[in-house]
């Protein structure tokens, strides 16, 4: 029989009780909006359901009723319902409803979403109640979910605002506001919302944007029969050229589906995420060279539109190896303590 000195008994139990920092891990979630629905898949691509039931519908399937989605600095998940012209509030573990975060939008919003350097959450919408549609990128506090007013708004803005597109929204290392809109991107001042320039122009089809580990903006475009994601160096907005291609699906000798990139989004390990919308692919590249890694789900998946990565909720359930760890480690320091106690 091997015995197994009580010095390293001890040692494994003070491991357990204080244990290295868990490795990072995230589940991605994906908005449908023509399903009105949220689904959740794990940094393997495997298809975890639904992220909440809690989603009020029009009762029109093919209607879009999800706008974007973002994680507040409190850890909730915040979706944007089309359907009440509301954002909501989820748990961000578990997807229970935490009620309605803000109200205050006319019909066709809220669109695409993102919380800001400050904390307040910013939002593609427009003013309810007014003659004349006001849309722009309105703000939040990131608390309390009231109105602060209209950050940032261009006549960009209300010409394409009921056009069901998604609106990538990100804020650049050096604290200015980056928005797509179809054919160009618009720079806004981070602090006081003022237009700046059109900071990327020519574009086709611009939908999502993120900005990269590198502090670079990639933009997701569409061509005729392809997709790509365009990169465009942070600082000077000068084109880097194409990042990453996606080519579309041929169903039959008469049926392609272009592809149509929308949602975009770096995962925890440097990787590029890309919502392909038209083909119902989320697919996934190298985060640096750009070279594709395949196709990362299609399970589930219905002409998503955002993406957002959240903290998995596997990383903090323990292994049955760390739980026999802890009972031989515990019954050590006990054991320990008695035999002390005896002398």
């Amino acid at each position: 029989m091997i015995r197994i000195p009580m010095r390293v008994l001890v040692a494994l139990g003070l491991f357990v009780f204080f244990p290295a920092p868990p490795s990072t891990r995230a589940d991605l979630l994906v908005v449908e909006p023509f399903d009105n629905r949220v689904v959740r898949y794990s940094d393997a691509g495997n298809y975890l359901g639904n992220f909440t039931s809690a989603l009020p519908s029009s009762g029109f399937p093919f209607s879009y009723q999800l706008g974007g989605i973002a994680l507040s600095p409190q850890g909730d998940v915040l979706i944007a319902s089309q359907v009440t012209h509301q954002v909501l509030k989820f748990d961000g573990m578990t997807g229970a409803s935490k009620g309605i975060f803000s109200s205050y939008f006319a019909p066709g919003g809220p669109g695409g979403m993102t919380f800001g350097p400050d904390g307040d959450l910013y939002v593609v919408g427009a003013i309810p109640g007014l003659s004349t549609l006001t849309a722009g990128v309105m703000r939040f506090d990131g608390m309390t979910g009231a109105f602060k007013g209209m950050f940032a708004s261009s006549p960009a803005f209300d010409e394409a605002f009921f056009v069901d597109d998604a609106f990538g929204l990100a804020f650049g290392p050096g604290g200015d506001l980056f928005v797509s809109m179809y054919d160009r991107v618009l720079r806004f001042d981070g602090a006081t919302g003022a237009v700046k320039d059109d900071f990327a122009s020519n574009l086709l089809y611009a939908a999502g944007l993120t900005i990269g580990p590198g502090g670079d903006l990639f933009v997701a475009e569409s061509r005729v029969e392809f997709g790509l994601v365009s990169r465009f160096d942070g600082a000077s907005g000068e084109p880097e050229g194409t990042f990453a291609t996606m080519d579309g699906i041929r169903i039959s000798q008469g049926t392609f589906l272009p592809s149509f990139p929308s949602g975009l989004a770096f995962g925890p390990g440097g990787d590029l995420f890309v919502a392909d919308r038209n083909t119902s692919r989320i697919l996934r590249f190298d985060g640096v060279t750009g070279a594709s890694e395949g196709v990362f789900a299609t399970q589930e998946v219905d002409h998503p539109t955002y993406l957002l990565f959240i903290p998995s909720a596997v990383s903090a359930v323990p292994e049955p190896s760390s739980l026999a760890l802890v009972a031989t480690g515990a019954g050590a320091i006990g054991l320990l303590l008695r035999r002390r106690a005896v002398r």
